[in-house]
């Protein structure tokens, strides 16, 4: 019950620090449990954790209120001027790819719109680094392209303008990596393809 979680958490972390020592938890998202209930921690084990902030990872609770929640996101007149001044440069086209093999042969240009859009803000893309691109390839092996990996393409009379990889797991829809081509900057691609 609610009133025991904060109990539960402190004795699955003691239990982890006597077993390791040392424990490193990452990405948490500020709604699970331990987030939600470190306030509620014994001093001594406050004392003991540090929390990081990282890159923010935007979700959506998918439930019973899904089209109401999707329909007035979608329906925000700035993601409609957006889509307007996109259109003015062709036919808009987005789709979701359900197809292992279409994702992998989609996945190089992701990468690349990364690098050149982080490039361009003066940052450093994750996809310079082979290790970072094997790991989105294997998330293309693990998750099943047609019900918890999300994959969308954005396409200008058939170019693709931009792409997000995303999942969709128990009702929670992720927002995780998206990527636009920076010759579409001024058109608000990152806007009209969420």
């Amino acid at each position: 019950d609610d009133a025991s979680v904060a109990e539960v958490v402190t004795l699955a972390l003691r239990a982890a620090l006597r077993e390791f020592g040392r424990v490193m938890l990452d990405n948490l998202p500020e709604w699970s449990t331990l987030c939600r209930t470190l306030e509620q921690l014994p001093d001594d084990l406050r004392r003991q954790i540090v929390v990081e902030s990282g890159q923010p990872c935007p979700s959506l609770r998918l439930g019973t209120e899904r089209e109401a929640l999707l329909a007035a996101m979608c329906g925000k007149q700035s993601l409609k001027r957006h889509e307007k001044k996109l259109a003015r440069h062709g036919a808009l086209r987005l789709w979701h790819v359900e197809d292992r093999q279409a994702i992998a042969g989609k996945l190089e240009d992701f990468f690349a719109q990364h690098v050149a859009r982080r490039a361009l803000a003066g940052g450093r893309s994750l996809f310079l680094e082979e290790r970072s691109r094997r790991f989105y390839r294997c998330l293309l092996d693990q998750f099943d392209p047609s019900a918890e990996l999300r994959f969308a393409v954005l396409e200008v009379d058939g170019r693709a303008v931009a792409y997000h990889l995303g999942f969709e797991l128990d009702g929670r829809f992720t927002w995780y990596k998206p990527s636009f081509d920076v010759d579409y900057w001024d058109c608000g691609v990152g806007e009209v393809l969420l």
